[in-house]
């Protein structure tokens, strides 16, 4: 990915370009975004263009990104505090399990979207009378117990892992033994573009359960101190 990265030719412009927009727009945020193979290119030029410039707040949203780098690679990713990587994934999509074996890992962090979640939410939807309940979707807790209202861990749409902390398989996994399901022919439908639209659309439209924090980060409500004044660990 970094041969092909750096054969575009396309860093110098682009930087430039945007160094130039950051010095006209004051407070502004970089934002790199791209998919499958975009995907691989966009975070190679968030993370040099934020180690390249310390001052520069840059998020990289990425769908259906493989992984480009090994484990100092992303040691030294996730270290950067100017960055934030987010990668999405959706269903049994391949492409974010590649390239498989070797020293190969994932950086930032995971949104994973589950197919099977989402599609039973919309069928249930389309057969019903077209409304939505939301009151246990946007109540749920990301570990799926009663005290977090009620709604089960396997139905929840959407997962978040911080640093990929928590999840099946360990920290800089793939998830493969969540979400690597389904034929070859579901796994390559599951990696379009649109299927990622599509899933997002669905959410956000029937108001579906979207995390609010990180599994196993659960914050709680804070800390009250003298006075009742609510006090947030950051």
């Amino acid at each position: 990915y970094l041969d092909a990265y750096l054969d575009s030719g396309l860093e110098d412009r682009v930087f430039r370009l945007l160094d130039d927009l950051s010095g006209r727009q004051h407070f502004c945020d970089v934002v790199m975004t791209g998919h499958s193979f975009g995907a691989a290119l966009a975070v190679l030029a968030a993370v040099r263009y934020a180690s390249a410039r310390p001052m520069m707040r840059v998020l990289c949203h990425v769908f259906g990104c493989p992984k480009v780098g090994d484990g100092p690679f992303r040691h030294w990713v996730n270290s950067l505090p100017n960055l934030r990587v987010l990668r999405v994934e959706y269903g049994g999509d391949p492409w974010v399990h590649s390239p498989e074996g070797g020293p190969w890992t994932h950086v930032g962090h995971t949104l994973a979207v589950d197919a099977g979640a989402v599609a039973s939410a919309a069928k249930g939807s389309s057969s019903g009378d077209g409304k939505t309940d939301r009151t246990s979707s946007s109540r749920g807790g990301l570990h799926g117990s009663n005290s977090n209202g009620g709604v089960s861990d396997k139905s929840l749409p959407v997962r978040a892992y911080k640093f990929d902390k928590h999840r099946p398989g360990g920290e800089g996994s793939d998830g493969a033994g969540w979400l690597h399901h389904g034929s070859g022919k579901e796994k390559a439908k599951d990696h379009d573009l649109r299927a990622y639209v599509g899933a997002l659309e669905t959410i956000s439209s029937m108001g579906l359960y979207w995390p609010t924090e990180y599994v196993g980060e659960d914050v709680g409500k804070g800390v009250k101190g003298s006075g009742k004044e609510k006090r947030l660990v950051v």
